[in-house]
């Protein structure tokens, strides 16, 4: 997977969730205000334009770069200092064996569960103080966008979720916003593995996780969310 691959796949995929879509310089720019989400509220690339948009809005400048522009962009003469929010590792996930031992049952939930996600989104990747502001974002995203299915993940024999993933109905189908609690670090596998085989027969699913997280991805790249 090249950069321009893993950019594509991200911006793909958050673009029909942002509330503005459009171009400064030849970069993809997303910008949602109310949704605390870095995917729906960055530039995939960077360019001084997509900066100054960021500026005039008076919002943080967010980009989402491959290591080797933010060399270029380091270099004497260029834009000033930048600071990484977090990498992430973006790939192929190919699923497990419908054989192997299962810990987690998923269950694909309609848009009306979005709260429930939302809380999960909220303490896995921020604190629980966000999952109202999610809530309304998610839910009203879902409503009207029917290529999006949400899935959540229970232990088995346990009634109360741990895990959801929202998946891209394309080809290939896609998982870049998931979120699990605590300790249960395997459900992101059985997300992953529903969302392989929603269109049918098992199939890869691109996705991303962020570095340190133990996912196992083929043709992997890496990128950064960079502050401006």
């Amino acid at each position: 997977m090249t950069s321009e691959d893993a950019l594509e796949s991200l911006h793909t995929y958050f673009a029909p969730l942002s509330e503005l879509q459009f171009t400064r310089g030849e970069v993809n720019v997303l910008y949602t205000p109310k949704s605390p989400v870095l995917g729906v509220n960055c530039a995939y690339g960077y360019s001084p334009e997509a900066d100054a948009f960021f500026v005039g809005k008076y919002a943080p400048s967010l980009f989402l770069l491959p290591e080797t522009q933010v060399l270029e962009l380091f270099k004497p003469g260029s834009r000033g200092s930048f600071a990484l929010e977090q990498t992430l590792r973006v790939g192929h996930y190919s699923p497990l064996s419908e054989l192997e031992p299962k810990s987690y049952q998923v269950e694909q939930v309609p848009w009306t569960r979005a709260g429930t996600a939302a809380e999960i989104l909220a303490v896995a990747w921020l604190d629980n103080s966000w999952s109202e502001m999610l809530t309304r974002w998610l839910s009203k995203t879902l409503e009207h966008n029917r290529d999006y299915l949400l899935l959540l993940a229970y232990p088995l024999e346990d009634s109360k979720p741990v895990g959801t993933a929202l998946v891209q109905l394309s080809s290939p189908v896609r998982v870049h916003l998931w979120g699990v609690l605590g300790e249960c670090r395997d459900a992101l596998n059985a997300l992953l593995d529903a969302s392989s085989r929603l269109n049918g027969a098992a199939q890869t699913v691109e996705t991303s996780a962020p570095s340190s997280w133990p996912l196992t991805l083929v043709n992997e790249l890496e990128l950064g969310y960079w502050h401006g």
